[in-house]
């Protein structure tokens, strides 16, 4: 199964904030990340992500780019977050999946799935930043990492 850790596009306003929304850049970025990922052939069933409204818009912006029929909140992907449950509940899936979420939420977790260890492997996303993890219990892999930097759109 291939999980796709994503990172949402950049917000309004440099706060902490469930509400804040997406900045027009944000919009911007995670467009061209989509069409990265729709280029690449990412495909996925469902996205979940949480609570927070800018991975709520960053979730529904990407459906369409990956062909997604269900964008649902996950309660577990907040920012401060355990890990371990959601990397539990991932590894006992069937289908390809897409996670949208936060710093550092998603680095610890993208931590754990590689090397078992939240804290071992900096992972580090920038916003509209996607990553692609093939789960292979007791061997998964990184495939790919795509910085936000590589699929921004000219201005």
């Amino acid at each position: 199964m291939l999980l796709y850790l994503v990172r949402h596009g950049d917000a309004v306003e440099p706060y902490v904030d469930s509400k804040r929304p997406l900045s027009e850049a944000g919009v911007r970025n995670v467009d061209a990340l989509g069409g990265q990922l729709a280029g690449a052939g990412v495909r996925v069933g469902e996205i979940w992500h949480s609570e927070y409204l800018r991975a709520t818009q960053t979730a529904r912006q990407l459906a369409p780019y990956v062909e997604a029929h269900t964008v649902k909140l996950y309660s577990h992907l907040a920012p401060g977050d355990p890990v371990g449950p959601v990397a539990e509940t991932v590894m006992h899936l069937d289908s390809d999946l897409m996670l949208v979420g936060h710093l550092p939420f998603m680095g610890l977790l993208a931590s754990q799935l590689l090397s078992g260890n939240p804290e071992k492997i900096n992972c580090v996303f920038d916003t509209a930043t996607a990553a692609c993890i093939q789960l292979d219990p007791g061997d998964n892999r990184l495939h790919w990492l795509l910085p936000a930097t590589l699929c921004r759109r000219a201005e």
